[in-house]
């Protein structure tokens, strides 16, 4: 398997404005909530990521009484849109967002953002996950680099689908190594890039979670992030 050689995990992080001891001491009242919590993410319904927010405003409710409303944020290089309105947001503690790591390590350092990483307190990893670069399973690849070595046989060019900056400067830096000519197409997250894939209209896609028993069986992944497999929870397997 062609290896990333990055250690940009999408680890899932719940995070909420950071704020001074002064007016940090309201939010931590016994009253508090008092009203409904606002939980950004940032991606559309029905992504992973948006599937495990709903989940935890869920459990949220039922731990404080107070509804949690999910609000999808998408776009950006991985969520820097939902990073730059949680930035915005008042540090009261009724906006919390949940997203991935890269829109608050990476992205601020390669493209230019309204907010900073200091602009944040990350309170939780809620898990995390193996991202890859995957295509059809009709393709004759099993590998990144077979991918690229029919590129370069076929004369030929493929176009990527990219999740944020960081995949998208990794495989520009690999593609321009091997002498392959990528195209790229950005994405609004994991289910677009599956739409795209299976319908042919990009060669290859980075998948920031790779969904356990999705893959293999309807598309073939060809690189993964990590250097080693992340273990499946045994009811999947």
């Amino acid at each position: 398997m062609y290896s990333l050689r990055r250690n940009l995990l999408v680890a899932l992080l719940i995070s909420f404005m950071l704020v001074c001891a002064f007016v940090a001491q309201p939010v931590f009242a016994a009253d508090y909530p008092s009203r409904p919590i606002k939980m950004l993410t940032m991606v559309k319904p029905g992504a992973q990521i948006d599937l495990l927010a709903r989940k935890v405003a869920e459990e949220l409710k039922n731990e404080l009484g107070q509804p949690v409303l999910v609000s999808n944020n998408p776009g950006g290089s991985h969520g820097s849109v939902m990073a730059a309105e949680l930035s915005r947001a008042k540090p009261d503690g009724y906006t919390l967002g949940i997203g991935a790591t890269a829109a608050y390590t990476y992205t601020p350092h390669y493209v230019k953002t309204n907010y900073k990483f200091e602009d944040f307190t990350f309170i939780s990893k809620l898990g995390l996950n193996q991202s890859g670069v995957v295509c059809r399973p009709d393709r004759p690849w099993k590998t990144l680099g077979d991918a690229f070595a029919w590129a370069k046989k076929e004369g030929k060019g493929l176009t990527y689908m990219f999740q944020g900056s960081d995949d998208r400067d990794v495989l520009t830096r690999i593609a321009a190594k091997e002498g392959v000519k990528l195209s790229f197409m950005p994405s609004q997250g994991g289910p677009s890039i599956i739409s795209a894939v299976l319908g042919g209209h990009a060669d290859l896609g980075h998948l920031g979670a790779i969904l356990f028993g999705y893959v293999p069986k309807k598309l073939t992944l060809l690189a993964a992030s990590t250097p080693t497999r992340l273990v499946a929870p045994p009811q999947l397997t």
